[in-house]
């Protein structure tokens, strides 16, 4: 199989780790129309970016005629409207997105959605041997800027992280070592080595409740995830088998964090379980290998 694959952005991490396991499994041409017959013409995560996102929607590449189009339907929550647009104007044959809710976009198009959930790189997010020098880990966006507490979330917006950073402050975590670094990000190697250092690793679904990357890092860096009750991880993860959830009011939230901070062997079971089940099945190579066969159906 060919691809001819566009990408406007290349900056956010995601985009590449899928991007370079394509590349490990067919011919891939990047940003290049003038380099012969392809089967499909796939439009990365960033290509309906929001930047620029007009010139986007104004025409897509050429698509050597009858070569299937594919869609990576990215950042749900800013735009939505303008990135259904172009899934129509562009005569889009197929979407793959992370969000739960893809089959409700599919009845306002000709396209045929499926999910595509965020994976991680198991070569970075691993046991790396690291000493548990932390007993709760937590780190990322709080939500807790303008821009999601009045803006595009509204003020009836419930910020379960905040929520979760403010109950941390609180003097009965006095005794539990924690990494705490709130509206700020590690990448890379040295992320996957921060989490490793950590018994527990807290993680919620981000503010439009996607599944985000850091719950397939926690898992394959070998630490316990820890997340609020949803029912958006439903066909991804078992609860108390890869994970353990806290109510949203927070109600046995220390409870959770202080019985596995002190069992070991409950913990460590469900760490076993979780890089188990994330080394078969949340790998970007396992996203890529479904990418693939759904494409492969659709080719005519």
């Amino acid at each position: 199989m060919r691809i001819l694959y566009f990408e406007r952005k290349q900056n956010e991490l995601y985009y590449r780790e899928f991007l370079n396991a394509l590349k490990g499994k067919v011919d891939v041409m990047l940003n290049n129309p003038s380099g012969g017959p392809v089967d499909a013409v796939v439009y990365g995560y960033g290509w309906v970016c929001d930047e620029n996102l007009n010139n986007s929607l104004s025409a897509a590449p050429d698509t050597h005629g009858s070569a299937l189009k594919v869609l990576i339907l990215n950042k749900e929550y800013k735009n939505l409207d303008k990135k259904l647009e172009f899934i129509r104007k562009n005569d889009i044959d197929l979407v793959f997105t992370p969000h739960h809710d893809y089959k409700k976009w599919e009845k306002e198009t000709d396209a045929t959605f499926y999910k595509l959930p965020f994976a991680a790189n198991p070569t970075v997010f691993k046991d790396w041997g690291e000493e548990k020098k932390y007993d709760l880990g937590f780190t990322g966006n709080l939500f807790n800027s303008p821009f999601y507490k009045s803006g595009i979330m509204g003020p009836e917006f419930n910020n379960v992280r905040e929520r979760i950073a403010q109950e941390l402050s609180s003097d009965k975590y006095a005794d539990v070592s924690m990494y705490l670094n709130g509206n700020s990000y590690v990448h890379g190697a040295n992320y996957g080595k921060l989490i490793n250092s950590s018994k527990i690793w807290l993680c919620t679904p981000s503010a439009i409740q996607l599944v985000g990357t850091r719950f397939y890092d926690i898992m394959g860096s070998c630490s316990l995830l820890l997340c609020k009750e949803s029912g958006v991880y439903e066909g991804l993860f078992e609860a108390d088998k890869h994970y353990v959830t806290f109510k949203d009011d927070l109600s046995d939230f220390s409870e959770k964090i202080f019985y596995y901070a002190e069992n070991d062997e409950h913990r460590n079971e469900i760490i076993a379980n979780a890089n188990e089940h994330f080394m078969k099945n949340h790998t970007w190579e396992s996203r890529v290998d479904f990418f693939l066969e759904k494409i492969s159906e659709n080719i005519s």
